[in-house]
C-alpha cells in the first residue's frame, strides 16, 4: 500500500473546512499546543482540551462537531506521519496560512461587542505578540489563574494593565480566551497532574497587524508628537536611554525606575512592582527611532554623494597637478635625496589614515557646535596622519565608537595599510574576524583567503566544531555552558550563573559524546533549568540553527592556510543571514581555535566582537584567549563600541570616535591618554561628526633603548572604497 503524502492530505482537510471557523480554530490549537511524549499517549486529553476551548467560542453543537472532525483528521495526520507531531504540527502550520485571511474576518467578528475597555485590554495583548521575539507561553496547574504564573506573565499583563487599569485579572483571562487571542489548553505533566498551558493563538499571531487595525483602537501619537518636538529642541539625548530600555523590556521596567519629566506623562506605575509604558506608546517609540534611522540614512547617503564629489574633484586637481609635475621634470630631473628617502619611508613603513587637524581650532569649532559643512573651512589641516607599522606591532589598536560614527570606515583605511605593507615586506599575516562581510574587497585585492559559511565564486566553505564537545584549561563544559548562556541573554532572554553552572554539569556528564539533542534532553529533564529549558531546546539546540554554522563531527579542523584570511561570519550566501547571537558566538569560537592552533606574531582583527559579551564568566574567558594570543607575539586591533582596554591593552593606541551614553563615554574618557588635557571633552566626543575622531598618545619604544611619545591628534579619516567584485 503505497504511503499517504502528509502535506497533500492536510492540504485537501484544509480545503475542505475552509469555511468552518471552528474546525480551523481546533487545527491551530493542535499546532499551538505544547505536545509531547506524555501527550501523545493520552490524546483524548489533549482533544477534550481542544473542545473546551471551542465550547468558550461557538455554540455548543458547532464546537462539539468541530473537535470531533478535528480529532478524526488530526489522528490520520499523525499515522500518516508515523505519530511525529513536530512534522504534523509544522506542515499544518504552514498550511492553515490559506486560511489567515478568513479566519482575521472570523476573530474580528468576535470583538464586535467589547466595550472600550476590552478593545484596550486586546489591542495591547496583540501589540505585546505581535512585538514578542520568541514565544510566548504561560503555563500554571490546572484550577488557577495564569496571574499565578509567576513574573514572566507578571510583566506581560502589567502592560495590558497600563491600558485596561480596572480590568480583573479573571475577566482578561476570560476575555482573551473568548477571542481567540490566547489558547488555553489543559494537558498531563510529567507528574500527572493537570496544568493549563497558555499560548498565544496561531491565527492571532500571524494576523496581528489586521485584528489591531480590526479593533479599532486608534492612536493619536500624542507622544510620537512629544519626541519629534524634543528632538527639534535638542534635549533628546537624556531621555534616549530610557526610551531605548523601554523598547528593549516591551514597555515595563522593573520600580523604582527614574523617569524623565518628558515622559511622566506617559507612563504608569502598576503594583508597585512596574513602571510601564503601555504598548500604544511603545509603539509610538519605536516608530520615532525608524524616523530617525531613516533620516541618518538620508544623510549618509547625501554624505556619500558629497565625498564622491569632493573625491572626483581631488582627482581632476591632482591630474593637474601631474602634468605640472611633468612639465617641471622636462626643465629639471635633480630631486633632493633627502626627500626622496622620506617619501620611500612613509610608502613602505607607515599607513595613511587621514588628515591631521589643528587640535585648537577643531575643539574651538566642537564647543561652538559648527555645521559639520563649516569645519574643513574654518579648521586648518595641518599634514596628514600616518601610523606607523612598528607602532602597530607593539601596541595594538582599539577603534571606539557609536553605531554610525565612522569606525568601520578607520579600520578599513588601516586593513588597507596593513595589507600592503605586509605584501611588500612579507611579514607576518592579518587574521580578520569580520562580522558584517563588508571587508572582501580587502581580500580580493590583496589575494587573500576567504573563510564563509557559504561557499561562492570567491570564498570556501568552513564549519565550526561543536563547542559542546570543545575543551579548554577548565574543561568543554565551561565553555560550552558559557556559550549557551551568552546565547541566550544575547537573544533576550534569561540565565543565571546558577543555571550557566548546572548546563555545565549537564554537559559534564556527556563530555566527548555531546550532541544538541542529547544535551537538550538532559537539560529539560533538571527541574532547576525550567525557565530556559524550552527556549534553549528551541530556538538555540534546535538542529536548523545549529547546523548552520556547526558540524557535527567533533573531529572537524578549520582547514586554515599561510596567507592572511578573512572569516566571513555573516552568513553570506545562506538563506538567511547569521543572527548576532550566532555571529558573537562564532567569533569567539575562532578565537579559541586561533590560540590551540599555536597562531603568533600575527595580526589579529576583531570587528565589533569585544564589547559585546553580556556573560561576565563568558567575557573572562576571552580576555584570556586574547592576553595568550599577545603573549605569542600577536597584535590586536579592534573596533568597539565601548571601550576595551581589558582586552587590547591600556597602551594600545585608540581611536576616539563619537559615542553615545553618559556611562559609555565617561568609562572610555577617562582612560584616554592625551598630551594635553582637552576641557568639555565628555561633552565634545557626543558631537563629533562622522569619520573625525581624536587619537590617544602613546608610548612608543625607540631603536636606542630608550622611549618616546607619540602626540595624541584630531584627525578626518580619509573613506576608502572597494570593488564588490573580483578584480
Amino acid at each position: 500500500m503505497p504511503a499517504v503524502d502528509l502535506t497533500q492530505l492536510i492540504r485537501s482537510s484544509i480545503e475542505r473546512n475552509s469555511e468552518i471557523p471552528a474546525i480551523l480554530d481546533a487545527y491551530s490549537e493542535f499546532v499551538d499546543s505544547p505536545i509531547g511524549p506524555l501527550e501523545l499517549q493520552d490524546l483524548e486529553s489533549v482533544f477534550s482540551a481542544i473542545l473546551a476551548n471551542l465550547l468558550e467560542r461557538f455554540p455548543q453543537i458547532a464546537s462539539k462537531k468541530a473537535a470531533t472532525n478535528a480529532r478524526n483528521d488530526i489522528i490520520s495526520f499523525l499515522a500518516a506521519a508515523n505519530n511525529n507531531a513536530d512534522r504534523v504540527r509544522t506542515v499544518l502550520k504552514g498550511e492553515l496560512r490559506s486560511a489567515n485571511k478568513y479566519m482575521a474576518t472570523s476573530i474580528t467578528e468576535r470583538f464586535s461587542r467589547m466595550n472600550a475597555e476590552e478593545r484596550r485590554a486586546i489591542d495591547a495583548t496583540l501589540r505585546l505578540i505581535r512585538i514578542s521575539q520568541e514565544e510566548i507561553l504561560f503555563r500554571v496547574e490546572m484550577g488557577k489563574g495564569i496571574e499565578t504564573s509567576g513574573t514572566e506573565f507578571e510583566r506581560f499583563f502589567a502592560s495590558v494593565k497600563a491600558e485596561s487599569p480596572t480590568m480583573k485579572e479573571l475577566r482578561f483571562q476570560n476575555l482573551v480566551v473568548e477571542k481567540g487571542v490566547f489558547n488555553k489548553l489543559i494537558l498531563k505533566s510529567k507528574g500527572h497532574r493537570d496544568n493549563t498551558i497558555w499560548v498565544p493563538s496561531f491565527f492571532a499571531k500571524e494576523n496581528s497587524d489586521t485584528l489591531i487595525e480590526r479593533s479599532v483602537v486608534v492612536s493619536e501619537h500624542i507622544l510620537l508628537s512629544r519626541l519629534r518636538e524634543i528632538t527639534q529642541q535638542g534635549r533628546l539625548e537624556p531621555i534616549r536611554p530610557v526610551l531605548l530600555r523601554f523598547i528593549e523590556n516591551r514597555g515595563v521596567l522593573p520600580e523604582p525606575t527614574e523617569v524623565p519629566s518628558e515622559l511622566e506623562d506617559f507612563v504608569r506605575k502598576i503594583g508597585g512592582k512596574y513602571v510601564v509604558l503601555a504598548p500604544l506608546e511603545l509603539d509610538d517609540v519605536t516608530q520615532f527611532f525608524d524616523e530617525q534611522e531613516a533620516e541618518q540614512a538620508k544623510i549618509r547617503e547625501a554624505q556619500e554623494r558629497q565625498r564622491q564629489l569632493v573625491a572626483q574633484e581631488r582627482l581632476q586637481i591632482e591630474q593637474v597637478e601631474r602634468e605640472k609635475q611633468q612639465q617641471r621634470k622636462k626643465v629639471s630631473i635633480q630631486v633632493p635625496v633627502v626627500e626622496q628617502e622620506r617619501e620611500r619611508k612613509k610608502s613602505s613603513e607607515s599607513i595613511y589614515v587621514g588628515r591631521n587637524l589643528d587640535l585648537d581650532q577643531f575643539v574651538g569649532a566642537l564647543n561652538r557646535r559648527l555645521p559639520e559643512k563649516e569645519i574643513q573651512a574654518q579648521v586648518k589641516i595641518t599634514g596628514d596622519y600616518f601610523v606607523e607599522l612598528s607602532e602597530i606591532n607593539q601596541a595594538g589598536i582599539s577603534i571606539v565608537g557609536s553605531s554610525g560614527s565612522g569606525r568601520s570606515t578607520t579600520l578599513r583605511r588601516i586593513l588597507d595599510g596593513l595589507a600592503s605593507s605586509i605584501s611588500n615586506s612579507n611579514s607576518s599575516r592579518i587574521v580578520l574576524i569580520d562580522q558584517k562581510g563588508e571587508h572582501r574587497g580587502i581580500a580580493w585585492k590583496y589575494k587573500w583567503d576567504v573563510l564563509g559559511f557559504a561557499s561562492d565564486t570567491q570564498s570556501r566553505q568552513f564549519r565550526l566544531p561543536s563547542f559542546l564537545n570543545k575543551e579548554d584549561e577548565e574543561g568543554g563544559s565551561e565553555l560550552g555552558a558559557g556559550l549557551l548562556q551568552e546565547w541566550l541573554l544575547q537573544a533576550g532572554m534569561n540565565c543565571s550563573e546558577q543555571q550557566r553552572a548546572r548546563i555545565a554539569s549537564v554537559i559534564r556528564a556527556q563530555i566527548g559524546s555531546a550532541t544538541p539533542e542529547s544535551v537538550s534532553k538532559a537539560i529539560i529533564a533538571e527541574p532547576e533549568l525550567a525557565p530556559v529549558a524550552q527556549k534553549l531546546a528551541k530556538n538555540i539546540l534546535a538542529k536548523n540553527v545549529m547546523m548552520r554554522i556547526f558540524t557535527e563531527d567533533s573531529q572537524a579542523r578549520i582547514e586554515m592556510g599561510e596567507r592572511s584570511v578573512i572569516f566571513d561570519v555573516s552568513g553570506r550566501g545562506l538563506r538567511d543571514p547569521t543572527t548576532k547571537e550566532e555571529r558573537l558566538i562564532a567569533s569567539v569560537l575562532i578565537l579559541k581555535y586561533l590560540l590551540d592552533s599555536n597562531l603568533q606574531s600575527s595580526i589579529v582583527v576583531l570587528e565589533d566582537v569585544l564589547d559585546r559579551l553580556k556573560s561576565e564568566s563568558l567575557r573572562k574567558k576571552v580576555i584570556h584567549y586574547v592576553s595568550r594570543l599577545r603573549e605569542k607575539g600577536c597584535t590586536i586591533v579592534a573596533t568597539a563600541r565601548s571601550q576595551i582596554r581589558d582586552f587590547v591593552g591600556g597602551g594600545s593606541l585608540e581611536i576616539l570616535h563619537r559615542l553615545s551614553g553618559e556611562k559609555v563615554v565617561a568609562e572610555e574618557v577617562s582612560g584616554f591618554k592625551m598630551t594635553r588635557q582637552i576641557k568639555n571633552l565628555p561633552i565634545i566626543v557626543t558631537f563629533l561628526p562622522r569619520g573625525y575622531a581624536f587619537t590617544s598618545s602613546i608610548l612608543t619604544r625607540q631603536e636606542t633603548g630608550g622611549s618616546g611619545n607619540i602626540p595624541s591628534s584630531a584627525i578626518k579619516v580619509e573613506p576608502l572604497q572597494f570593488s564588490t567584485t573580483m578584480a
